[in-house]
């Protein structure tokens, strides 16, 4: 194959629905995410050349600067954050930070292991992801679910939380898992 072959190939497999797309695009939360990702992407690249320049070039490490586009993926983060917020407004940096930490302690217990790393439950890291599992705190009955708002067990059926006075019965609460 040459490259004019693989060009033509690669050509058919493009999304061409443009108006459909352009459509997709004129939102403001479009507009927003695109901002945010875009941004992201060039700080890492921003940090990727430093340390490039770095390692393989033998340029001081700037720590002043690295520590600026870190602040600057902060902000980027956040414009994206503040976006998603807009029609999920559970989302904030401490909820993002809660959830993943969450995910990892799922994921790896109580310290990374290669194997844990590529024998994941994914089904399980998307319900914590969701809200719907959390892994089991000090004090928990795994498998119990908790009220999400007072984090109190809730009754059995039809899993109403006494304290709160809400209904789980149709969705909510978190159910602990063992980690």
């Amino acid at each position: 194959m040459n490259n004019q072959e693989y060009q033509k190939l690669a050509a058919v497999t493009e999304s061409t629905d443009y108006e459909v797309i352009g459509e997709r695009m004129k939102t403001v939360r479009a507009i927003r995410l695109l901002h945010a990702v875009l941004g992201l992407a060039s700080e890492a690249g921003e940090i990727a050349d430093q340390l490039k320049k770095h390692f393989f070039y033998g340029k001081p490490l700037d720590v002043v600067n690295l520590a600026e586009e870190l602040g600057d993926l902060f902000w980027y983060q956040a414009l994206m954050a503040n976006e998603l917020a807009t029609t999920h407004p559970e989302i904030n940096f401490d909820s993002i930070e809660e959830t993943n930490i969450a995910k990892l302690k799922k994921r790896y217990g109580d310290k990374f292991s290669e194997h844990r790393a590529v024998t994941r439950n994914l089904d399980i890291e998307r319900k914590i992801l969701e809200g719907l599992m959390r892994p089991a705190r000090e004090g928990d009955i795994p498998g119990q679910i908790y009220c999400d708002h007072c984090g109190k067990p809730c009754d059995e059926v039809p899993f109403y939380c006494m304290n709160c006075a809400i209904d789980f019965s149709r969705g909510g609460g978190v159910v602990a898992i063992n980690k």
